[in-house]
């Protein structure tokens, strides 16, 4: 694959920037340790759709606020982004929601179109207070009479779902 030129990829704005890596076929992030640290650093847009990546791990990443990493084969997830609002995973291979305790901020979570089985109570909680519209349509979700209370009551407060 041919180096990335970082000036295509990159939308500036004064201070704040948006990174468009879609439809590369990347399987992995290995791609961003060619942008500087202080790039990364000021990001507040990341698209990763369209590609490949099977795992998806982000952190480090102060000012990011929307991250789409819809359409890949991402089936584990670490996300350490404290000021991220908006995440699209849709249309990957999730079967789980993961612990979202380190993405606090979160109000937009798209999960459709994943293998989700389970919805975990424990893994959402730490956002209930900041979400405002769940996508979970296409999963697999099999839930017992208490989880489909506990359901109902995070959904209940939604204003979207």
């Amino acid at each position: 694959m041919s180096k990335l030129n970082i000036d295509d990829k990159i939308e500036e704005s004064n201070a704040t920037m948006e990174l468009n890596l879609t439809n590369y076929q990347f399987n992995d992030l290995s791609c961003l340790n060619e942008f500087p640290l202080g790039v990364l650093m000021r990001m507040i847009k990341i698209d990763i759709s369209f590609n490949k990546i099977k795992n998806l791990k982000l952190s480090n990443l102060p000012f990011l606020k929307y991250l789409s990493a819809a359409n890949n084969s991402i089936s584990t997830l670490h996300l350490e982004l404290s000021t991220v609002e908006i995440i699209d995973l849709s249309t990957n291979v999730l079967n789980n929601i993961y612990n979202l305790s380190f993405t606090p901020n979160v109000c937009y979570l798209d999960l459709s179109g994943n293998l989700i089985t389970k919805f975990s109570l424990y893994n959402v909680k730490p956002i209930t207070s900041t979400l405002q519209n769940l996508e979970i349509s296409y999963n697999r979700l099999i839930l017992t009479n208490e989880e489909y209370i506990n359901v109902v009551d995070i959904l209940s407060k939604l204003k979207k779902l």
